[in-house]
């Protein structure tokens, strides 16, 4: 201490001090990084539902306690489509505590809350959605972002089209989420 005093003085330890104490109240920014998993789906049932569980995440488990907002949810990832149509495709999420009918489509839209649409993908077409792209597609940020603070929700993805029992295949997605937490 009495090297940094003779070398730098008063003010730069005073200025330090204040450094570390308001580093100390201030909130940080976090980017959690969720890998989904690979799968391929028969185009003919139009949809693929996944359980999604952030907590698992390392970063989230070490902020979880301490977020105070979602700043942003995007995605990034692979979408083929090997069947002989165009596909829409859309991304539904519901709370995870929520008991959705999954026989119907129709009961998905009506009880979950569509957060990415407007995606299409040419008949046997490969596309990559980049994060930044994928901000384009999001719907109902708000909602979105009230689902995942709670770091479980169910995911249904839903394509559109005619299809005969051709793949649809995602890969390498991910969701990457900032988060904010205090201390």
């Amino acid at each position: 201490m009495k090297n940094i005093l003779k070398r730098f003085g008063i003010p730069a330890v005073i200025a330090a001090s204040l450094l570390v104490m308001v580093g100390c109240l201030v909130s940080g920014t976090f980017v959690v990084i969720a890998d989904l998993d690979d799968h391929c789906f028969t185009a003919a049932k139009h949809f693929y539902y996944y359980h999604v569980d952030l907590t698992a995440e390392s970063e989230w488990n070490d902020h979880k306690d301490k977020i105070d907002f979602i700043d942003a949810v995007g995605f990034d990832f692979w979408i083929t489509n090997s069947s002989s149509d165009s596909a829409t495709f859309t991304v539904w999420l519901s709370g995870h505590t929520a008991t959705i009918d999954t026989s119907s489509i129709q009961a998905i839209k009506d009880n979950a809350t569509e957060v990415f649409g407007g995606l299409t993908v040419g008949a046997g077409d490969s596309v990559h959605v980049t994060y930044g792209e994928s901000l384009g597609f999001v719907k109902n940020l708000t909602a979105l972002k009230n689902l995942v603070k709670d770091g479980k929700f169910n995911y249904f993805g839903l394509s559109e089209g005619t299809f005969a029992d051709d793949e649809v295949c995602w890969d390498s997605a991910k969701a990457v989420i900032t988060v904010s937490a205090g201390n």
